[in-house]
C-alpha cells in the first residue's frame, strides 16, 4: 500500500513580497501531490476483489446443489430442478449442477432439456480434462479418471434421451461414444442393443446384449430386449426362455409377458407347419 500522507507542519507567516527581480519558484519547489496507488497495486486488488467473489458464488452453488440433491433424493424433482438452476445462476460452471439438472429432466421426461444441459457437462468436462494436464502426475491420474467417468456418465444419459425420443442414429452416437470411454458399461450396451433393435439390426443387438449380460443374468431389461432380437431373427426357444428368465425377475413386466406370447404362438406354428 502507499505510505500516508505526514501531518500537514504550521506555515510560516508570509514573508515579505519579493522584489520584481526575485526570481520565481522553481516547478520542484511546488507542493508535493499526494502519492496515489500504483496500477499494479489497483489491479492487484481488484483481481483479489474478483476472486474472492468468485469463491463466495461457488461456495453458494454448492449449498443450492446439495439441496438439489436432498429433493432429487426425496423424489421432489421440480423442486431438485430449482435449487440446480439457482445453483447455475450463482455459478455458470457448476458442473455437478448441470449434470444433476440433465438427470432430473431426463426422469421428468423432458428430454430436450435433459439433452441441452447434457451437452452443457460435456463442454464442460472436456475443457476441464484439457486444464487438468498442467498437474502433477498422481492427481493428474486421479482427477482425469473422476473427469472420464463423469464424461462417459453424461454421454449415457444423452443417449437414453434421444432413444426415448425415437432418435435413433443420435442415440447409437452417444453410445458408442460411452463405450469408446468406458468399453464394459452394461448399461451403454443395453441401450445401445435396444437401439439396434429399433433399427432393425438385430444381429447387433443381440452381440450388445450378449456382453451386457456377462455376468449379470439377473439384468431385466437385458433379457427383454435379446429376446425381442431374437424372436425377429424367428429364434423362438431361445426367445421364449429369455421372456420367461425376464418374468421370473420382475412378474409385472406386460411388454415381456405379450412378447412371450408371441415366441410361444409363432413355435406352435412351426410346429404345425412340420408335422403336415
Amino acid at each position: 500500500m502507499p505510505p500516508k500522507n505526514k501531518a500537514a507542519q504550521p506555515l510560516n507567516p508570509a514573508p515579505p513580497s519579493p522584489p520584481a527581480s526575485f526570481p520565481k519558484a522553481s516547478p520542484k519547489a511546488s507542493p508535493i501531490a499526494s502519492p496515489k496507488a500504483s496500477p499494479k497495486a489497483s489491479s492487484a486488488s481488484s483481481i483479489l476483489s474478483i476472486q474472492l467473489e468468485i469463491a463466495r458464488r461457488k461456495t453458494h452453488a454448492h449449498s443450492l446443489c446439495a439441496t438439489g440433491n436432498a429433493h432429487f433424493d426425496a423424489n421432489n424433482l421440480p423442486a431438485a430442478v430449482t435449487s440446480y438452476t439457482a445453483a447455475l445462476k450463482a455459478a455458470p460452471n457448476h458442473l455437478e449442477s448441470w449434470g444433476n439438472r440433465a438427470n432430473c429432466y431426463k426422469e421428468m421426461g423432458e428430454y430436450e432439456k435433459a439433452i441441452h444441459d447434457s451437452q452443457k457437462s460435456c463442454d464442460l468436462i472436456m475443457k476441464l480434462l484439457t486444464e487438468v494436464q498442467t498437474e502433477e502426475e498422481q492427481t493428474l491420474t486421479s482427477r482425469t479418471s473422476e473427469l472420464t467417468f463423469n464424461l462417459a456418465v453424461t454421454h449415457y444419459n444423452t443417449a437414453e434421451c434421444y432413444f426415448n425420443l425415437g432418435q435413433y442414429y443420435p442415440a447409437l452416437h452417444q453410445c458408442d461414444s460411452t463405450l469408446r470411454l468406458r468399453p464394459s458399461f452394461k448399461e451403454a450396451l443395453c441401450v445401445r442393443g435396444a437401439t439396434h433393435n429399433a433399427l432393425g439390426h438385430h444381429a447387433a443387438a443381440i452381440v450388445d446384449l450378449d456382453e451386457a449380460l456377462k455376468g449379470n443374468y439377473k439384468y431385466g431389461i437385458a433379457l427383454r430386449h435379446r429376446g425381442i432380437a431374437r424372436c425377429m431373427l424367428k429364434r423362438y426357444h431361445e426367445a421364449t426362455r429369455d421372456f420367461e428368465r425376464c418374468l421370473k425377475l420382475d412378474q409385472e413386466d406386460e411388454a415381456s409377458k405379450k412378447w412371450l406370447l408371441t415366441a410361444k404362438a409363432e413355435l406352435r406354428k412351426e410346429e404345425e407347419e412340420a408335422e403336415r
